[in-house]
């Protein structure tokens, strides 16, 4: 893991304005979401992961890292009201590179890396962490980026959000969530309306590139399927099944 400051890349790859606006969580909502300061035994809900794509640039064809603020300030989704912090503490997660060369879905990965989530700064929010990559990857066509926060806990919000202004005319690329539950829940999302904000958003994720050149590009080793991947929608809620 290195700060921003660690690499100097000629393109960068961005859709948010540098200013978060809201932290992403998979949130139960059968009461009050509180920080795991808070809860004594927080659940663990599931495996978080969003993800930005863009459409390769000249000058920025291979990808050497990825930068990404993790949490920020957080508006309690079920309550409405204001947590005093996303709930992170020196958790492991990744960052993944991905390209998708036919256009059909499937996701070929590149690149990955570990990496250990820094707990914000409340005096200094929206602090980019920059994890580099061993070897720069070639990119063409269309690209994602994606940060993955595994066994997220109740009261937990890793992934800062760009809301922009209503009437903002929309930015190249698209934002992604994606998220895998345990067996013990079921996903409900909340109902999307014209007037939730959240649809609207864009992750604090970005990646570096420049025109260097490379002397091979391994071959993707797996893959994910865009299927399994929502359009974003921030206040995605877990409810527990119904007793049969």
């Amino acid at each position: 893991l290195s700060l921003s400051s660690a690499v100097n890349a000629a393109t960068v790859y961005q859709l948010d304005d540098g200013e978060s606006n809201a932290a992403v969580g998979l949130t139960i909502c059968n009461g009050a979401s509180q920080t795991t300061a808070k809860i004594s035994q927080p659940a663990v809900l599931g495996d978080l992961m969003w993800l930005n794509s863009f459409s390769t640039r000249a000058g920025g064809e291979f990808i050497d890292s990825i930068d990404v603020v993790w949490g920020a300030a957080i508006t309690d989704p079920c309550t409405k009201t204001p947590l005093p912090s996303s709930g992170l503490s020196n958790e492991p997660a990744k960052v993944f590179l991905y390209t998708d060369t036919d256009g059909d879905g499937q996701l070929e990965l590149l690149a990955e890396k570990d990496t250990i989530v820094q707990p914000p700064d409340p005096a200094r929010p929206d602090i980019f962490s920059r994890i580099v990559f061993d070897k720069p990857q070639q990119v063409t066509g269309t690209f994602y980026i994606a940060a993955l926060f595994p066994n997220q806990k109740e009261g937990q919000f890793p992934a800062a959000l760009d809301i922009p202004p209503i009437g903002t005319p929309p930015r190249a690329g698209k934002s992604w969530l994606a998220f895998s539950a345990y067996s013990t829940l079921s996903v409900n999302p909340l109902p999307l309306t014209s007037n939730n904000e959240y649809n609207a958003g864009y992750w604090l994720l970005r990646a570096n590139g420049s025109a260097a050149s490379s002397k091979s590009v391994p071959e993707p080793t797996s893959a994910i399927s865009l299927v399994a991947i929502a359009t974003l929608s921030a206040q995605m809620v877990l409810r527990r099944k119904p007793n049969s």
